[in-house]
């Protein structure tokens, strides 16, 4: 069958089991469009791939973007023998043969780590513009983004805590699905509900008693979308709402560390924590280094 065929098959199956995440979704359907997707599966050469990935550099498309397209082209490729006795032909040896060229010449690549974080002087701006919003919208925006800052969670975290899921007495919070590289259901994890983060969640309105309410009962992508326009009347150039998360971890790195910051930020270990997330700078240490001095 075609390319764009078995991608369709690939998608049903996945479906089924384990539906994949909005991205994926979105670049195998782009997959679909592409020229490389004509072909019959089971003849795909390394020279398809080279073109599908030079067409894409020329559409403008950066290295790591590319990547995202030969990495879940694989993930088809390598599916579909060990699941249908009629592919038994079809093979990411083709990808495999290709990646040396395209390495070499830059054609693909890992992306670079963002370090966008927000000023006090945008954060500022964007509460009291989104504050004034808010007196009239369905989704309030500036306890998503102050909760965010506070707790470092995702925009889909917020949107999907529940009542249920806070213990007062322990003085803790749990995410249902928290983002994980292979298991998207049931990554339940508990973070430590701070007091700023109390304060945000007993001022949002409990409609019933279900302990399956929402705290923050929005859709995420709407939030996004406020967010977008809040910052675009603004004039706020290269800022995303995740960014809310790299400030507020770099917050805590200022005071606790590493190890402690994962506890707060969910990761499961300290290399991407720092390697992504420490937004400190050489003169961020005088203060603490000055506060070690006196008490010693």
């Amino acid at each position: 069958m075609k390319l764009k065929d078995l991608i369709e098959r690939f998608i049903n199956a996945m479906n089924e089991i384990d539906p994949p995440g909005d991205s994926h979704l979105y670049c195998l359907r782009r997959l679909q469009r592409a020229v490389i997707a004509e072909k019959m599966a089971a003849e795909l050469k390394k020279t398809d791939v080279v073109d599908h990935v030079m067409a894409r550099r020329a559409e403008g498309v950066c290295p790591a973007t590319a990547m995202h397209d030969i990495t879940f082209l694989r993930g088809v490729l390598k599916y579909a023998p060990s699941r249908w006795d009629d592919c038994e032909n079809v093979s990411d040896a083709c990808i495999t043969a290709a990646m040396p060229m395209l390495t070499k010449h830059g054609l693909v690549g890992k992306s670079t780590p963002r370090k966008r974080r927000p000023t006090d002087d945008e954060i500022h701006r964007l509460i009291e513009y989104l504050g004034e919003q808010d007196k009239s919208a369905k989704v309030k925006a500036v306890p998503c983004m102050m909760f965010a800052l506070a707790s470092t969670r995702r925009r889909g975290e917020i949107c999907r805590m529940q009542w249920g899921d806070i213990d007062w007495e322990k003085r803790t919070y749990m995410i249902r699905d928290l983002k994980h590289p292979t298991q998207k259901k049931g990554n339940h994890v508990t973070f430590p509900l701070f007091d700023e983060l109390a304060v945000i969640i007993k001022a949002q309105p409990g409609l019933t008693a279900d302990p399956a309410e929402r705290v923050f009962p929005y859709n995420d992508k709407s939030l996004g979308a406020r967010y977008t326009l809040a910052k675009k009347a603004l004039g706020i150039v290269d800022l995303r709402f995740h960014d809310n998360r790299r400030e507020a971890i770099s917050r805590y790195l200022k005071i606790l560390p590493p190890h402690e910051v994962r506890l707060i930020s969910g990761h499961r270990n300290t290399i991407i924590l720092e390697k992504v997330y420490d937004g400190r700078k050489a003169e961020d240490l005088h203060a603490k280094f000055d506060k070690l001095m006196a008490a010693a």
